[in-house]
């Protein structure tokens, strides 16, 4: 992505309040289908919810995003729940 884009999603994740969250529903309800050990990436995954959610269930899991903001925000977040 071009340098525009990063700062437009950077500028985006600065003006809100960056909360925990949850997964999608969608994800919780084929929870049961996927792999609890293992490899995971989560592209363009923001601050990393659905990162964190599978890093939880045991996958090693790869978060990448454009905006240096959300991966900041994702690294600190994993940190306090204990999550690389």
């Amino acid at each position: 992505m071009a340098g525009a884009d990063a700062e437009h999603w950077d500028e985006r994740y600065r003006a809100v309040e960056i909360a925990e969250g949850r997964p999608n529903a969608y994800l919780s309800e084929i929870a049961h289908l996927l792999p609890t050990e293992g490899t995971a990436i989560d592209l363009a995954g923001g601050t990393g919810t659905h990162a964190r959610w599978l890093a939880a269930r045991g996958l090693r899991t790869t978060l990448c995003d454009v905006s240096e903001v959300a991966l900041a925000a994702a690294v600190d977040i994993a940190g306090e729940r204990g999550l690389r």
